[in-house]
């Protein structure tokens, strides 16, 4: 087996490591404007470290594709606001006000990350389906009451 097949193998493992330091660094924003950010130390540091690894996952499964992505693409923007939203999480240990941009930057990685393996419209509400008459539901009673009496 080649160096590639395992860095492409471990990589997969970015699908599971990735929700940690989504949880870990949202939590730890929200005990930064709710107790302080000697609350949310630990939780930013945990945070940060499981991000820089999601983000290492992420290169280590994109690098299976064998391409160059077009700039400003769906993975593009996915990739980079990754990196740079792990970027924020280690700044944030020191500097607890860059849990903010750090969340925004997870957000958008979220994001771009759902429209690659969702679709671009995942989040839109599914259209209703057209609702004409149907048979059994809508004409069928109606024969029954006035038509089967006298027509069998």
């Amino acid at each position: 087996m080649y160096l590639q097949d395992w860095v492409s193998w471990v990589g997969r493992f970015h699908l599971v490591a990735l929700h940690f330091p989504i949880a870990l660094l949202l939590v730890a924003l929200v005990l930064h404007l709710r107790r302080g950010p000697d609350a949310a130390r630990t939780c930013t540091a945990w945070g940060a470290a499981s991000a820089v690894l999601a983000a290492l996952l992420g290169w280590a499964y994109a690098s299976g594709g064998g391409g160059q992505e077009e700039f400003f693409s769906n993975i593009w923007i996915h990739r980079w606001a990754g990196v740079a939203a792990a970027g924020f999480a280690v700044l944030a240990v020191s500097r607890p006000r860059a849990l903010i941009a750090a969340a925004l930057l997870i957000a958008v990685a979220g994001h771009y990350g759902a429209r690659m393996v969702h679709g671009n419209g995942y989040l839109s509400l599914p259209a209703p389906a057209a609702a004409g008459p149907g048979f059994t539901a809508d004409v069928l009673p109606i024969l029954e009451g006035r038509c089967v009496m006298c027509h069998g």
